[in-house]
């Protein structure tokens, strides 16, 4: 294994998702079927960017969740979802800037499944994949925390 690479934190600071993947062993790749093909997930995001754009549409201006205001996006959760981010908001303790990116990511993550509201399994992958958790600090190190590493993408509860 190489060693972890360090980064300076003008580099880590402008990194908003991480996914962390482990490498596949050969036997597996060689045996494991067919995945999406990159037309499949072409259209996948053609579909998630044409609902952004009809629900942003009475927005002038806006038409992705990437500048989605937090008062419009959360009405999009369910319940479930809403107690989910509560949750991670609470526990993490996150700035006003990490809670907008994790509800903007986690909309984005429902739009992607053909979803139209956010349910609680979405919130946690886009826990998953934002940089550090709401609230957390920066390790400037660009590797997988040890629970990641053994875990995959596992929800923690």
């Amino acid at each position: 294994n190489d060693p972890p690479v360090e980064a300076p934190d003008f580099v880590t600071d402008r990194i908003d998702l991480v996914a962390w993947v482990e490498p596949v062993p050969v036997r597996d790749l060689l045996a494991s079927p067919r995945g999406e093909s990159s037309a499949e997930v072409r259209e996948r995001v053609i579909r998630a960017r044409s609902a952004q754009a009809e629900r942003w549409e009475p927005t002038p201006g806006l038409l992705r969740n990437a500048k989605a205001p937090l008062p419009a996006c959360l009405p999009l959760f369910d319940r479930r979802g809403r107690r989910e981010l509560e949750a991670a908001v609470r526990a993490t303790r996150g700035s006003g800037r990490a809670v907008q990116q994790l509800v903007r990511v986690a909309v984005t993550l429902s739009d992607l499944a053909g979803q139209s509201v956010v349910q609680a399994d979405r919130v946690q992958e886009a826990l998953l994949l934002c940089r550090q958790g709401p609230g957390e600090r920066s390790t400037r190190r660009l590797e997988a925390p040890h629970s990641e590493r053994n875990e995959g993408c596992r929800p923690s509860h």
